[in-house]
């Protein structure tokens, strides 16, 4: 779905629906952008690079999805799961990255995978998921399913930011008395229709 589905949809105007808390949540995503604290900077190159490709964005100011995913990593939150034969998040996050890099030296002879273009990037992010990888680094860890959680926490960054939400049309938090209608496929009187 294209940012263009609902071109005159913004969910802050819908800003009168929350209560106070939910209100300064949702501007704090907007204004206040972690700084680095986790990755180093090349690091941080490389899975910007790769959050491009994994979640494309059609905007000309991209949802800051890498400093989040840094940010989360810093504070060693985690999501409660830790499976046995798979590393703790944030050594899995610097074993993807570094993964990345060494694939990009492999395949393209390039020092890093930010340096690569976007076709390049498809080809080195799809060897990962699918446990192709040349990058002895990858080896280590059960690619599909590290893969998907790579993913999986990517898109929840990316689908918290009220810029996707105006994306898929959804009217953001509210009280539940605000969703009347919670039926499958019925809108509730605010939502956007959908265009094209």
């Amino acid at each position: 779905m294209s940012a263009e589905s609902y071109p005159d949809y913004n969910v802050l105007d819908r800003m009168e629906f929350w209560d106070d808390h939910t209100r300064q949540i949702v501007e704090s995503r907007l204004s206040s952008v972690p700084q680095p604290a986790f990755f180093t900077k090349e690091e941080a190159a490389t899975l910007r690079a790769a959050v491009l490709r994994l979640l494309p964005q059609q905007r000309e100011t991209p949802i800051p999805v890498m400093p989040f995913i840094d940010e989360k990593l810093a504070k060693n939150r985690t999501d409660g799961t830790q499976y046995v034969d798979m590393p703790p998040m944030q050594e899995l996050w610097r074993m993807f990255i570094r993964s990345l890099d060494e694939e990009a030296a492999h395949t393209y002879n390039k020092q890093n995978f930010a340096g690569l273009d976007g076709e390049a990037q498809d080809t080195v992010l799809r060897a990962l998921e699918k446990g192709e990888s040349r990058s002895s680094t990858w080896g280590r860890v059960p690619a599909k399913r590290s893969f998907q959680q790579i993913i999986s926490i990517a898109a929840m960054f990316y689908y918290a930011h009220p810029e996707a939400w105006n994306e898929v049309g959804w009217g953001g938090p509210k009280h539940p008395e605000r969703y009347v209608r919670i039926e499958c496929g019925r809108k509730d009187p605010e939502e956007p229709g959908r265009v094209g």
